[in-house]
C-alpha cells in the first residue's frame, strides 16, 4: 500500500466518525483530528485592522493539539469555532518554526501535493508571509495542521526581512541651521516623500509588539509591512513627523533619553535641541509608542569616547535600565512593564549590555546595523535602517526591500 492510499484510508476512517455539526475531534495520544465541514476564513489584527491571511478548505482534516481545537497556520495557531462563524488567530506559539519565509505576490492554494492529481488545502492571501520548512523542485512546502503541503514558486518571491527605518531629528530647511551636514538631520519635505511613498506603496506600520509576535511565530504578517522609530525623543518628531504619521493613519516608536524627559518640553528653537516631555507625549500616544533609550547611558567616555554601554559594569548598566523604564514609564500610568524595547545608543553595546537588558524585562533591541529583520534573528541584535539626507527615494526603496 502506498502512501497516498494510506493518508486515504485514515481520512476516511475519521470522516466515518465525523458526527453532525461544524467540525470534529477523534481524541488521540498523540494529537486529534479537526475537520471541517466548510471553508473557514483565517485572519490577523495588523495596525488595528482586521487583514485576510487566507483560509483552511472544507473537507480539510488538520491535526490540532491535544484536547484543543486549536491548528497551526503559517506563523501562528487558529482556533476551529464550535458556533461555526469563523477561524481567529491566536497568540499561541507554534510547534513548528520554520525561519525561512516566502512571500505571495497573488492569492495561491497550497496543495496537498505536487503531484497531477493534487487537491487543494489551503489559500493564502496576496501580501502575506508565510514560513516555508523546504523547497522539492520549484515547490516550497509549507506547515499546515500538521500536514506538509506545496506552494509553487512562481507565485511568490523569497521574503528579505521588515524593514526598521531609523530617524533622530528633522528640520525645514537644514541648510540655514547649525544642523547643516549632519547626518542625523533629514528635511521635513523628505520624510513627507518617504511616508507618502509608504503609503502608495501599500505599506502597513506595525507596532514593535506586533513584530515580537511574528518574530516569536505567535502571528501572521503581511509582505508590506514596516516599523517607524525615532531615537533620542527630539520635538521636532512631533512638530513636524506627528502630523504626517496621523494623516496617514500610521504608527511609530520612540526610543526617548529617559534623562532628558521632564514634565514639559522647551519652546521650539531650530537651532537647538528640545526633548518630548510627559506633557507632550500624553497627547500623542494615537501615533507614537514611548520606549527606552537609556536614563543617562547615551554618553561618552571622556577619554577614548568608548560608549558608556561598553564600559560600564553589568550592574550600573541594569540600573540605568531599570531607572529608565521606572521613567518612562510614567507616560503610562506607571506602567513600567510596557517598557520592553530598547535602542543602544549609537547601536553600540556589550555582553553586560545584552545581559542587563534580558534581566530587566526588555524583550527586543536594536542596533544601527544596516539591514532588514527576519525570522531567527538575535532579538538583542536586531539591524535597523538607518534614513539620513543622503539617501535618495531609490535608496528608500531598496532599504524597504532589503537590499540597500
Amino acid at each position: 500500500m502506498n502512501e497516498r492510499e494510506k493518508k486515504k484510508r485514515i481520512f476516511g476512517a475519521i470522516a466515518s466518525l465525523c458526527i453532525a455539526g461544524f467540525f470534529m475531534m477523534e481524541t488521540q495520544a498523540s494529537a486529534d483530528q479537526v475537520k471541517l465541514h466548510e471553508t473557514m476564513p483565517v485572519y490577523e489584527t495588523i495596525n488595528n485592522q482586521h487583514v485576510w491571511i487566507g483560509a483552511l478548505m472544507k473537507g480539510g482534516v488538520y491535526a490540532a493539539a491535544n484536547g484543543t481545537r486549536e491548528v497551526e497556520f503559517g506563523n501562528s495557531k487558529v482556533t476551529i469555532s464550535l458556533d461555526g462563524g469563523t477561524v481567529t488567530a491566536s497568540s499561541v506559539p507554534t510547534e513548528t518554526e520554520a525561519e525561512d519565509t516566502i512571500i505571495t505576490k497573488k492569492q495561491q492554494v497550497i496543495f496537498n501535493s505536487i503531484g497531477t492529481d493534487r487537491e487543494p488545502m489551503a489559500i493564502l492571501n496576496r501580501n502575506v508571509r508565510f514560513p516555508v520548512t523546504g523547497k522539492t523542485g520549484a515547490w516550497y512546502t509549507v506547515n499546515v495542521g500538521g500536514q506538509e503541503g506545496y506552494i509553487h514558486q512562481q507565485s511568490v518571491e523569497e521574503d528579505n526581512g521588515i524593514p526598521v527605518l531609523m530617524y533622530h531629528h528633522m528640520v525645514e530647511n537644514p541648510e540655514n541651521t547649525v544642523f547643516y551636514n549632519n547626518s542625523m538631520v533629514i528635511k521635513v519635505a523628505e520624510f513627507q516623500k518617504q511616508m507618502d511613498y509608504l503609503k502608495q506603496k501599500g505599506y502597513r506600520t506595525i507596532t514593535l509588539q506586533e513584530l515580537e509576535s511574528y518574530l516569536r511565530h505567535e502571528k501572521n504578517m503581511v509582505g508590506k509591512a514596516v516599523v517607524i522609530t525615532f531615537d533620542d525623543g527630539n520635538m521636532s518628531t512631533l512638530k513636524y513627523a506627528y502630523p504626517i504619521l496621523k494623516e496617514y493613519g500610521m504608527k511609530a516608536t520612540q526610543f526617548l533619553i529617559g534623562g532628558h524627559l521632564n514634565q514639559k518640553s522647551r519652546p521650539w528653537d531650530e537651532n537647538t535641541l528640545q526633548y518630548v516631555g510627559f506633557d507632550e507625549a500624553a497627547v500623542t500616544g494615537d501615533v507614537y509608542d514611548y520606549q527606552n533609550h537609556t536614563l543617562g547611558m547615551h554618553l561618552r567616555e571622556p577619554v577614548g569616547g568608548l560608549p558608556y554601554l561598553q564600559t560600564k559594569t553589568y550592574e550600573e548598566i541594569k540600573n540605568d535600565f531599570l531607572a529608565a523604564g521606572e521613567r518612562i514609564g510614567r507616560i503610562y500610568d506607571g506602567d513600567s512593564a510596557h517598557i520592553k524595547y530598547l535602542a543602544y545608543p549609537w547601536g553600540q553595546f556589550s555582553p553586560q549590555a545584552i545581559q542587563a537588558a534580558r534581566d530587566t524585562g526588555i524583550t527586543m533591541a536594536f542596533t544601527t546595523e544596516t539591514g532588514n529583520v527576519k525570522l531567527g534573528d538575535d532579538l538583542y541584535l536586531l539591524k535597523r535602517q538607518g534614513v539620513a539626507p543622503r539617501h535618495t527615494i531609490e535608496d528608500f526603496a531598496a532599504k524597504l526591500e532589503g537590499v540597500y
